[in-house]
């Protein structure tokens, strides 16, 4: 749905990313969806404007002129934490990886689980929707890791007895069972939280077998419960306060 582009701007000498929906041929896309795309992209900037924490890719600016809508973002360099696992390259080829040592692993899942709580604490909780390696930056300065891509982020509905109606579900394999129906709320992010640690841990990409963890058993057993109880596949009930903590992950 969008373009993305790497840019230097000259009067803070500093690099950003603008963030802008892609050119699409004037037949492939009605106009309704033209519009949805815009606000799901001025949506991911409002969201965007309310977050403040070092874990959290900033928005610099917003604009929309007759030239269409963009995100002014901060630029995180760094590797995703997809590129040390086995993956098909942009030509389709795989490329061999292998899966991360267990005290690395965790130390990023505890971050990402402080994530979490931050946005349950929030005055209104955001869902992210797409919690996975490929969005997760290590930033090759300080090596904090970074959240990015809010596209599919959304404010979780103030009456805890409701859920939040989706238009896109994220990733398979990433995605909890209930996003596949069209709901999430936040332990949506706490199930890809844990299929993004299996995924860490194994090497294993949950996208070929969503749903499933066929190598859990090869994990240490402390490692196993925390991930079933993440990974559970029964969808939440719709009473389930959306204050609810996030998993806690110990590192040592």
């Amino acid at each position: 749905m969008s373009n993305v582009y790497l840019v230097y701007e000259h009067l803070l000498a500093r690099l950003g990313v603008i963030k802008t929906l892609a050119a699409m041929d004037e037949n492939e896309h009605d106009e309704q969806w033209r519009i949805e795309a815009a606000q799901c992209l001025a949506r991911e900037g409002e969201l965007l404007q309310q977050l403040d924490h070092p874990n959290i890719v900033h928005v610099y600016d917003r604009i929309s002129n007759h030239r269409g809508n963009f995100l002014i973002l901060e630029y995180i360099p760094g590797p995703t934490l997809e590129e040390r696992l086995s993956r098909l390259s942009s030509s389709g080829v795989v490329v061999q990886g292998m899966p991360y040592p267990r005290y690395e692993a965790l130390l990023y899942g505890r971050t990402v689980a402080t994530i979490l709580e931050y946005f349950a604490r929030l005055p209104q909780p955001i869902i992210h929707n797409d919690i996975k390696p490929a969005n997760l930056i290590r930033h090759a300065s300080d090596g904090r890791l970074v959240l990015v891509d809010f596209g599919s982020a959304v404010q979780a509905p103030t009456d805890p007895a409701a859920t939040t109606r989706l238009d896109a579900y994220g990733t398979p394999g990433y995605a909890a069972p209930e996003q596949y129906q069209g709901q999430s709320s936040p332990q949506s992010d706490i199930y890809a939280l844990g299929a993004t640690l299996y995924h860490l841990l194994t090497n294993d990409d949950p996208t070929v077998h969503p749903l499933t963890f066929p190598n859990l058993p090869d994990l240490p057993t402390d490692i196993v419960a925390l991930l079933e109880a993440a990974c559970n596949t029964t969808p939440p009930p719709a009473h389930l306060p959306h204050s609810s903590a996030p998993i806690s992950i110990t590192c040592c």
